[in-house]
């Protein structure tokens, strides 16, 4: 990167986009896991119940579904950390996959995997279950409305 005017990435589980597995370590991804089933277990996500319309949440499918909140989370990471390479290149788009700037964004996920902190980490955690418990709502009551 040229410019480092934006160094961290903005923590927004908001949708399901992909990222480079082999890029990710078996411990990364472990840790992840762990971070969730603790988070699941806490009193904060524990004590919710199971389907509340007031906040469309819903612990469904995609709620209880473990590594599928980890690729959420990765997903989100790399996403993230395509819209710093683009914020500090001043490139003119934010959102997608481009193939010119495609080793920028790896090297910065990689350099983001291996210096993320424990507090960033818990909140990308309860981002992806509030994300999931939304989405589990919205597909299960669509219909309805």
């Amino acid at each position: 990167m040229t410019n480092t005017k934006t160094t961290k990435p903005k923590i927004d589980v908001s949708c399901l986009t992909s990222h480079d597995k082999s890029l990710v370590s078996g411990a990364f991804r472990l840790k992840l896991t762990n971070l969730l089933d603790k988070a699941k277990d806490s009193d904060h996500w524990k004590n919710r119940p199971e389907v509340c319309h007031e906040t469309s949440f819903k612990k469904g499918r995609r709620y209880n579904d473990t590594d599928r909140c980890v690729d959420v989370i990765l997903g989100s990471f790399r996403r993230a950390c395509e819209m710093v390479v683009n914020d500090n290149n001043n490139h003119e788009f934010s959102f997608g996959h481009y193939e010119e700037f495609a080793t920028e964004y790896d090297l910065y996920f990689v350099s983001y995997l291996e210096k993320v902190n424990a507090e960033d980490l818990t909140q990308w955690v309860d981002s992806c279950l509030k994300y999931s418990g939304g989405c589990d709502h919205w597909y299960t009551y669509e219909k309805e409305w």
